[in-house]
């Protein structure tokens, strides 16, 4: 008997991994698998990706292996090498693709803004962004590798960053909608009906 409580309790430690999900998500009325828009820091990102959804939710994951929780799907701002610009990111988001789920994020190349602390949003309130492919641009990175942008898959499109505002505890907070089509030699993909709301500090803020 003591033998089988001892395996009971190991199988318990053993599965004792969680995902504990920060976000308020918030269900979109026609489609439950999105997140509604929303302007209240909930920390969750979503689009359509040639028709199928991509979500991406800020998730804290912790495990009896590691001491350190991790956390993913989070905003990231990352300031461009040799430039003056900033790639914002969507990161650790989930693609349905083909019945089954693949690592996806969606990230915007914002060639005219160079953003290094959360202060920096302020100039992005209300601002209706065109991504022309060019200064401004999308991007698409399937597994979540950042290691490079690939200027020849720019995404054109518009991205409208529709509220931006301190809160009370000196968080920033900040929403908006985007969508965009790449046409490129190696990716062809459009991302449409894109959300995100997110709550932002100094942690969200690199260097490539």
């Amino acid at each position: 008997m003591k033998t089988v409580s001892t395996y009971l309790i190991l199988v318990l430690l053993l599965t004792s991994c969680y995902v504990d999900d920060e976000s308020s998500f918030i269900k979109e009325p026609f489609d439950p698998r999105m997140p509604q828009y929303s302007e209240e820091g909930a920390n969750t990102a979503g689009a359509y990706i040639d028709g199928q959804p991509w979500v991406s939710r800020k998730r804290i994951i912790s495990s009896i292996f590691s001491s350190s929780p991790y956390t993913k799907g989070t905003m990231n701002f990352y300031g461009l090498e040799d430039s003056s610009g900033t790639f914002v990111a969507f990161e650790g988001g989930d693609l349905l693709l083909d019945q089954s789920t693949v690592s996806c994020s969606v990230g915007i190349v914002l060639g005219e803004f160079y953003l290094s602390n959360p202060d920096d949003l302020d100039q992005l309130d209300n601002k209706r962004v065109e991504l022309d492919g060019t200064i401004n641009y999308g991007q698409m990175i399937l597994q979540n590798d950042f290691s490079q942008l690939v200027e020849e898959n720019a995404g054109t499109g518009v991205l409208h960053i529709r509220n931006v505002v301190k809160t009370a505890e000196g968080e920033w907070n900040i929403s908006g909608t985007f969508g965009f089509s790449i046409n490129g030699e190696n990716q062809e993909s459009t991302v449409f009906s894109g959300r995100f709301d997110y709550e932002v500090s100094d942690e969200q803020f690199h260097e490539f």
